[in-house]
């Protein structure tokens, strides 16, 4: 079995794409981990899956480790080597950890694979442990002498580290010690949850305890389980591992060949780029009443994010504006006809591009219509997401408001021109009057205005002036162990309100009452927030998941979604829909918060083992 730990921290060459993106030679690296950079014209990981491919048939064999922000290539990555999407892993958030942390959160990931039982009946079957487990980052490259001598002893993990001795290349871990090791990362795991444990109160975090591989290493060490193979000084592995290695490095050596690469170009602009990130949403409470007059509680969460950059064209009179395009979140280029039928299987038909269509109309048509001028420069638009499509974390928006907030920085336009009440109007109409798309005000809102924000929809306020009254939360009001998981399989979540909506429309008493008693849920759970009474906040979030089921049904919910509260609630906790998608936060609910850590462990294994995605929400620090 091989694992590739691809959650991956921030390197110099990925920094380095992302400082020049006025040098458009290198857009074509935009959004690329550093596994899939293309040496030789070959992506780095794909000279590695070669290798062990023609030792033997490891087409069922391979799993890939992904953050958030490298899920999507290395999916695409997988449909196009022929390895099966769910393959492809993601430890649930995109936030940058130290690198050693970051270590232990994907191996823990990829031990708790190797553990789970093998389930014929399951299309995403996972292994059994009844083999040796090789274990590699997702830059590292094969050297065939090398590898045919690196072996492991029975009850023992072999590392390879580099000629100082000092960085981990690589792990060959023996199937007898499998469980030892994951009951170890799990118990420096454990140790982290308990500073996330409910205290009533007080949501302010403790201090946090480290766990480095360094650790883990001494611990194998003193276990008298390891054992070191050392690389030569000039080992070409190692030095492609170094996260030191910069875009002139890769240029004039690492990428060796590349043919079809664009020609050098001149800087595309003196004056600075734009940039904007938006994060991804969760609604708190009451929704989904804002579609019906009614109140919610949401916050922005830094595990997944959307980035637009806009580059400014060199010459001031050069009007054109393009998309540059970026294959992850547009399907424009594919590996063989069999990955475009696989991507339209798992991602649909629709790409980011209509989003940003659709926002600069909108843009433009509101700065006519209210004679704001615009610049005549035009620009290079860059963009980016690490959204989870259609799981009700807000993708779409997130790219609609990122552009939006770009474009009105780039024209100067003030918030006292376009308000934030104005801009959300905006957004929503970019989606619902320009694609059709289902949505509602609570996303639009809570991604202009950052943060965590309490909504209310008065038909009077909504019917008088267009917008209603928005008021931002402190975010030290939302309690440290709320956590998500999702689907792996999402539904489109826009068509979900539709029968509800036109009973609504129709004055059904259920349905009205029932919007009324949800915007209730949201202005009590503002006060639980702001006393930080997380155990109150706890069964807000079961009645305001018992309310949307009465209103919606099973059938509306899926069964999947059911799945997650159902084990949530076997577990010690309260489980609500984050929004209309296949998402659901969740937060202890019980009194003896001793249990917390041990529960929630408990949890996380019964929902990774039915193949869901499971995390720890974080929430931005810039609010």
């Amino acid at each position: 079995m091989i694992i590739v730990l691809a959650a991956g921290v921030s390197t110099v060459l990925l920094n380095q794409v992302d400082e020049s993106l006025c040098h458009f030679q290198h857009s074509y690296l935009l959004g690329l981990p550093k596994g899939l950079f293309p040496i030789s014209s070959t992506p780095s990981l794909s000279w590695c899956y070669q290798f062990f491919s023609k030792q033997s048939d490891i087409h069922d064999r391979v799993y890939v480790v992904a953050s958030a922000q490298s899920f999507k290539p290395y999916e695409r990555w997988a449909i196009d080597v022929g390895l099966p999407a769910g393959h492809v892993l993601s430890i649930g958030t995109a936030e940058l950890r130290d690198p050693k942390n970051a270590f232990l959160d994907s191996l823990g990931v990829a031990l708790r694979l190797a553990c789970a039982p093998t389930n014929s009946s399951d299309s995403h079957t996972l292994m059994g442990i009844d083999q040796e487990i090789t274990i590699i980052g997702s830059d590292f490259l094969p050297d065939q002498h090398l590898l045919s001598s690196w072996t492991v002893l029975p009850r023992h993990v072999s590392v390879l580290v580099s000629s100082t001795g000092s960085s981990l290349i690589a792990l060959k871990v023996s199937a007898e010690v499998v469980p030892l090791l994951l009951e170890y990362i799990d118990l420096c795991q454990m140790q982290l949850w308990q500073t996330k444990a409910p205290c009533v109160g007080s949501n302010e975090s403790t201090a946090q305890p480290t766990t480095t591989y360094d650790q883990l290493l001494a611990w194998l060490d003193q276990n008298g389980k390891l054992s070191k193979h050392i690389l030569p000084v000039d080992d070409p592995i190692s030095k492609w591992m170094d996260p030191a290695v910069s875009l002139a490095d890769y240029h004039s050596y690492w990428k060796s060949f590349q043919p079809n690469l664009p020609r050098i170009v001149a800087p595309l602009s003196c004056i600075p780029n734009i940039h904007h990130r938006v994060y991804a949403r969760i609604g708190l409470m009451g929704n989904p009443s804002d579609g019906f007059y009614g109140k919610t509680i949401s916050t922005t969460i830094s595990n997944f994010w959307a980035d637009v950059t806009l580059v400014p064209n060199a010459d001031s009179s050069d009007s054109s504006c393009c998309f540059v395009a970026n294959k992850i979140c547009d399907h424009i280029s594919f590996g063989s006809i069999h990955t475009a039928h696989q991507v339209a299987k798992i991602d649909g038909y629709d790409g980011a591009s209509r989003l940003l269509l659709a926002t600069i109309r909108i843009f433009v048509q509101h700065c006519n219509t209210n004679n704001i001028p615009l610049v005549r420069r035009g620009m290079r638009i860059i963009y980016q997401t690490n959204i989870p499509r259609q799981v009700g974390l807000a993708g779409s928006s997130s790219l609609v408001i990122a552009l939006l907030k770009s474009l009105l920085k780039f024209n100067s336009i003030s918030e006292a021109t376009i308000p934030l009440w104005k801009q959300a109007n905006m957004a929503l109409s970019a989606e619902t009057d320009e694609l059709g798309i289902t949505a509602g005000l609570q996303d639009r809102i809570v991604q202009v205005y950052g943060g965590c924000v309490h909504m209310d929809f008065d038909r009077k306020l909504m019917t008088n002036r267009s917008f209603g009254e928005y008021q931002p939360l402190s975010t030290s009001g939302i309690p440290l162990n709320l956590w998500m998981a999702f689907v792996r399989q999402p539904k489109e979540s826009g068509k979900v309100h539709h029968t509800v909506k036109t009973r609504f429309e129709k004055g059904d008493l259920d349905v009205v009452e029932g919007m009324k008693q949800l915007g209730k849920l949201a202005d009590e759970a503002k006060t639980a927030m702001q006393v930080n009474d997380s155990f109150a906040l706890a069964q807000l979030f079961d009645a305001n998941f018992a309310l949307r089921r009465q209103l919606y049904g099973d059938a509306v919910i899926g069964v999947q979604t059911l799945r997650i509260i159902e084990l949530a609630h076997q577990h010690g906790h309260a489980a609500k829909l984050s929004g209309s998608g296949g998402c659901v936060i969740g937060i202890w609910r019980e009194k003896d918060a001793s249990k917390f850590v041990a529960r929630t462990r408990e949890l996380r294994s019964e929902l990774e083992r039915e193949g869901f995605i499971f995390c720890f929400v974080d929430i931005p620090k810039t609010y």
